[in-house]
């Protein structure tokens, strides 16, 4: 059911989320090494959910990651979150 979404994504991550390069910041390495992460939790969701549909999975994906920025209280923790929803919505954009 969700195999087209996954090789959306699959590509996605080849084409556009590839390892960073020695010479970027350490703020930018961190970004990337988030994005992945985020990539790989929404991969790893929709194929162990794969009667649901992969667009409510990454829904669901962005209202934890706005729960969990909403919930932070350390601003050093809210980077991951506010990357990985961002790289969701990226997702979702690239699969409806």
């Amino acid at each position: 059911m969700n195999d087209e979404a996954i090789q959306k994504i699959i590509s996605y991550a080849n084409e556009y989320l590839f390892e960073p390069r020695s010479n970027w910041s350490k703020q930018a390495i961190m970004e990337r090494s988030y994005e992945r992460w985020a990539v790989d939790e929404i991969l790893l969701t929709i194929m162990d959910h794969p009667l649901t549909e992969a667009d409510f999975v990454i829904e669901g994906f962005i209202l934890k990651m706005e729960f969990f920025l909403h919930m932070s209280g350390n601003q050093a923790n809210n980077l991951i979150f506010q990357v990985a929803e961002n790289t969701a919505e990226a997702l979702l954009g690239l699969i409806l």
